[in-house]
């Protein structure tokens, strides 16, 4: 998501423009599928400050369908409100920037871009929609960062230190019975990790990040030689689903023979969608193990003893078979106390009575809605907040970052370079020096 550069569906001059008294983000979504109809959703289910203006997306009933829900509900779409492509958007803003230079009448312009398109695709609109653009906020999709309940995990850790320094580590995410995949399916929960125990409180004090990263998988039951009858695919597909995930995964036939025939709709179907993995030429992991070390920094940084830069352990375990799909679970023990999770509630242990019930003090998040347990949700409140504190003059760039997104571009970066780091020591059967990787 990218904050870029407003206020009804009237045409304005620049001077109306830049004297409305209060204006309200305003945010095209780049990719109408399932993480842009989360975001979207997520703006109003919450009642968020901002509004969903317009949709590009080059699945046409897709693009209908999202934008009759969330941009021109009840009315028919006007020329700003829905594009078949980012190129299709980035051509109309370019000349409605020029016609609004001129002095002419023109739209409103859009605030906040939520880019929810493939992987592959997010450089190329980045560099074309913001690469000249002055600093802006921005916010990586790292939901796990902005539910209630790793909200207030962080807040007893870091602040009130509710188990004093932080020893150990064991974190699960236990997938479904589709192929797991760390950089995609876990890369929420390392960067997770990583704002747990390195990104301080203090915005902009130096992280504490781990020293030591080894990984080690398995790939032993969706194999050709290794058939799992009860995974078998025509049970999973074949009871005619028609929502999540069906509605994601496989395409739009209908769209499909309308612009490339009838042929080339017919091979798209007999290609990857609802193939067994065990039939295919799968190398995905069935399950995966991540060791974060930690060597002891806590004088580092003036001299005298610093909280929190101590040394620790995280041992991150993504398992694909379990009955507690996609709940995430763990343990941290601390020099004063232990905390045991779950995604329902946080249990904080002292030692001297470990299997006393009443020794334990059990705090309950509030149930927030939407994806991540909330997590979609406060993402997107952060970001309207952000953009519309840096568009009404509140605060700076810098100044939003910090407070209403808590994240910097380096912090965004180097959740995904640990992962790319237990990759290679997975694949290579060693152990990666990361000072030295990114030093």
């Amino acid at each position: 998501m990218e904050g870029a550069k407003g206020t009804n569906a009237e045409k304005l001059t620049a001077s109306k423009l830049s004297s409305a008294v209060h204006r309200k983000p305003l945010f095209l979504v780049i990719g109408a599928g399932l993480r842009g109809t989360a975001y979207a959703s997520a703006v109003r289910r919450e009642g968020l400050l901002a509004i969903i203006a317009a949709v590009a997306e080059p699945i046409r009933s897709t693009r209908i369908s999202f934008g009759k829900n969330y941009v021109w509900e009840g009315g028919a779409p006007r020329e700003y409100q829905t594009f078949d492509s980012w190129q299709h958007f980035f051509y109309y803003e370019r000349n409605r920037r020029e016609a609004e230079a001129a002095g002419e009448k023109v739209y409103a312009g859009i605030y906040g871009i939520i880019v929810c398109t493939q992987d592959h695709a997010h450089k190329e609109i980045l560099q074309a929609l913001g690469g000249n653009s002055p600093e802006q906020t921005f916010l990586t999709g790292h939901a796990l960062r902005y539910s209630p309940h790793n909200m207030l995990l962080r807040r007893l850790l870091l602040e009130d230190r509710a188990i004093g320094e932080v020893i150990s580590v064991e974190h699960t995410e236990p997938e479904s019975v589709a192929a797991p995949s760390l950089l995609c399916m876990s890369c929420h929960d390392i960067d997770f990790i990583l704002w747990l125990l390195c990104c301080r409180i203090d915005f902009g004090e130096s992280a504490h990040m781990p020293s030591l990263v080894s990984s080690a998988g398995n790939q032993s039951l969706f194999t050709k030689h290794r058939k799992l009858a009860k995974l078998y695919v025509e049970k999973l597909y074949g009871k005619r689903e028609r929502d999540w995930p069906i509605c994601f995964v496989v395409p739009v036939i209908e769209d499909i023979t309308a612009t490339s025939g009838t042929d080339h709709g017919r091979a798209v179907l007999t290609e990857w969608y609802g193939r067994c993995a065990c039939e295919s030429d799968n190398d995905v992991l069935d399950d995966q193990i991540v060791t974060l070390t930690w060597d002891d920094d806590s004088r580092a940084v003036s001299g005298e003893e610093f909280p929190g830069r101590g040394p620790k352990t995280v041992v991150f375990y993504m398992a694909s078979f379990t009955e507690a799909q996609s709940k995430r679970q763990g343990k941290i023990s601390g020099t004063h106390r232990e905390i045991q999770y779950d995604s329902d509630e946080i249990r904080v242990y002292t030692f001297d009575k470990f299997r006393d019930p009443e020794a334990a003090k059990v705090f309950t998040p509030p149930k927030a809605g939407g994806g991540h347990d909330g997590g979609d949700g406060g993402l997107m409140n952060g970001f309207s907040q952000a953009v519309d504190a840096v568009i009404n003059g509140k605060l700076n760039v810098e100044q939003a970052q910090a407070k209403h997104v808590g994240c910097t571009l380096k912090e965004a970066f180097m959740s995904h370079a640990m992962v790319f780091a237990a990759e290679e020591a997975r694949l290579g059967r060693k152990i990666i020096d990361w000072m030295i990787g990114t030093g």
